[in-house]
């Protein structure tokens, strides 16, 4: 399918914790009572500095047990330090790779800066391609990558991912050997498309082409 015409020092209080991804919904995690802190303002070197996530909506302190939370990817955005979440694993990685960490993970590759920061990627990505730009509020990504990772698993990941991003009916074209998701939403649109292309080592390639409207 032809879509590519989309193409498209902080002082914290407490411990830093991740923000919402939609990975934990709908498990057995316990319920908390918590309270949203806007009255406290953060600044990182010295300039006041406002969280915000990936579709630019502030975020504000969480105050829990006398102990304040933040969201720790845009903090980690603001001091310019790298972070992913390691769906397999479970685990938030922050910082360079380091000896426990998967030595062929996304830490080993600069993640497109305007692909939204939850966007699951393999843990073995290899970057083929990547084109991003950004005018205003608009932007787009057109990224090309291989992993050995099970195609099937990530037909599933970007269903599930799409769906609690608010994405519209998404049409699913996919196959035993191809992987081609194509949805929009009110602000986004993306295709996923690629395909094995070597069976024997079980190599996927295949393309995001991502941007905003």
């Amino acid at each position: 399918m032809n879509k590519k015409g989309w193409f498209i020092s902080a002082s914290i209080l407490g411990m830093v914790v991740a923000g919402s991804t939609g990975v934990y919904a709908g498990s057995n995690l316990p319920a908390i009572k918590a309270f949203l802190n806007n009255k406290i303002g953060i600044a990182v070197n010295q300039v006041d500095f406002q969280p915000v996530d990936d579709k630019g909506k502030e975020l504000y302190p969480i105050t829990y047990n006398n102990t304040t939370y933040l969201p720790v990817r845009a903090v980690s955005d603001a001091l310019n330090v790298p972070i992913r979440y390691d769906q397999a694993n479970n685990k938030i990685w922050i910082g360079s790779a380091g000896s426990g960490e998967p030595s062929s993970s996304t830490a080993a590759f600069q993640r497109p800066k305007h692909l939204p920061s939850d966007f699951p990627l393999p843990a073995d990505t290899k970057k083929i391609e990547l084109i991003e730009s950004a005018s205003g509020n608009t932007k787009s990504v057109y990224f090309t990558l291989q992993t050995r990772e099970s195609l099937k698993h990530w037909i599933e990941t970007y269903t599930a991912y799409l769906q609690q991003r608010g994405y519209d009916a998404i049409a699913d074209s996919s196959s035993d050997t191809v992987i081609e998701l194509v949805s929009s939403s009110d602000t986004e649109s993306v295709l996923i498309e690629g395909k094995i292309i070597d069976q024997k080592n079980n190599i996927l390639q295949y393309s995001i082409t991502w941007s905003t409207r």
